[in-house]
């Protein structure tokens, strides 16, 4: 068993009113962030000769702040942060993503400036490898917000294209993250929002702490446990789905009358060759036949039948409620020229497809031609 495995998971069920507010705050926060994207493009640091020579990085910090001129405050703190990357120093801008964006530096040498303070909006880092980091538990009052890779990988790109010499590899913020995120909460708001720390009481009834034995402290008598030791508890259709089938007929829980099982009591579904039936199921790789491959080009089963080849319809899930069939099953022995005679077909097909598409281009300008001759007749006989 994978006892180490990483799920996400939600401990709270929100009704369709409120999942649809939460999705609509999430976007508006994403494009919070691509607006902070654009100013830090747009925006150069400090070059002066006097911040190199000074001797320390606290009073090279001190002269920066004292030359930025900027009276905009989340346009001064970008050009401090910029400039301090510039000039090889660790770094840290937290952006508070409210209705107006505002922000506050964090140094190695005042890292812990504004910890005490909660604010009501989420909370986002950018360091000094222009690495995004969600701080929202730390400073915020208000549940985490998960940033996508893609807005990661974005502000990653920028900061290479900014500042393309070698930067410094040290990051005093892990360890001043790490300080207070190893703390175990003293409420349970703070450990349903706590990245890493869980109690099982707190959780929904479709997940489960597996494996038990990782017990990192005790919240009030109940044992705490890692968020990465959670599994989630899923229904036979819901396993099959993943490509699992049953080996234990008792299920770990009920749920709403529902039956639910644990991965350890699932194995993958093995299909040795063709079902008496026409369509068979294709929801995961594992219902692939052993005997099989899977051709899933639109012209598949028009050349399977050309060839007269026993063949078996992939159903690879549902749209809106209806069987969506897709690409076929075809035995491996037939493979070879399965392939080439789908090849020659694709590419015969391309050719008569062009051919029918000049034909309609030539047909719609002949009928203009025809059009036009005619209105120039019309006009010409009225003079």
């Amino acid at each position: 068993m994978d006892e180490d495995s990483w799920e996400n998971v939600s401990f709270v069920e929100y009704d369709e009113r409120e999942k649809k507010t939460l999705k609509h705050k999430y976007f508006i926060n994403i494009h919070k962030l691509l607006y902070i994207y654009k100013i830090i493009k747009e925006t150069l640091p400090i070059n002066n000769n006097f911040i190199s020579i000074q001797a320390s990085d606290f009073n090279r910090y001190k002269l920066i702040q004292s030359l930025v001129k900027e009276n905009n405050p989340l346009l001064k703190n970008i050009i401090i942060f910029l400039t301090m990357i510039n000039y090889n120093m660790q770094a840290r801008i937290c952006f508070i993503l409210e209705n107006s964006i505002t922000s506050f530096i964090q140094t190695e040498f005042s890292s812990i400036q504004a910890i005490k303070k909660k604010y009501d909006y989420e909370v986002i880092g950018l360091n000094h490898f222009f690495d995004l980091t969600d701080l929202t538990y730390l400073y915020s009052k208000k549940n985490s917000f998960k940033i996508t890779d893609g807005i990661k990988e974005c502000f990653y790109k920028l900061f290479t294209n900014k500042f393309d010499s070698p930067r410094i590899r040290n990051n005093c913020f892990i360890e001043m993250d790490n300080n207070f995120l190893n703390k175990i909460p003293n409420s349970v708001n703070k450990l349903k929002k706590h990245p890493f720390y869980v109690i099982e009481s707190i959780l929904h009834p479709s997940f489960i702490i597996w494996p038990k034995r990782n017990v990192v402290g005790y919240f009030k008598g109940e044992k705490v446990f890692l968020k990465k030791d959670i599994k989630k508890l899923l229904t036979e259709n819901q396993w099959r789905i993943q490509g699992k089938k049953l080996k234990d007929d008792i299920p770990y829980r009920i749920h709403n009358d529902k039956k639910l099982y644990a991965y350890w009591q699932v194995e993958d579904v093995c299909i040795k060759t063709f079902s008496d039936k026409m369509i068979m199921d294709y929801f995961h790789p594992n219902f692939l036949p052993l005997d099989s491959f899977y051709s899933k080009n639109e012209y598949s089963e028009e050349v399977a039948l050309y060839l007269n080849l026993d063949y078996r319809k992939a159903m690879t899930g549902f749209l809106n409620r209806m069987p969506f069939i897709k690409g076929i099953f075809i035995k491996k022995s037939h493979e070879k020229i399965f392939n080439e005679t789908l090849n020659e077909f694709i590419f015969y097909k391309n050719i008569e497809l062009n051919h029918e598409k000049n034909v309609r281009i030539f047909s719609t300008w002949d009928m203009f031609v025809k059009k036009a001759k005619r209105f120039l007749e019309i006009k010409k006989s009225i003079g």
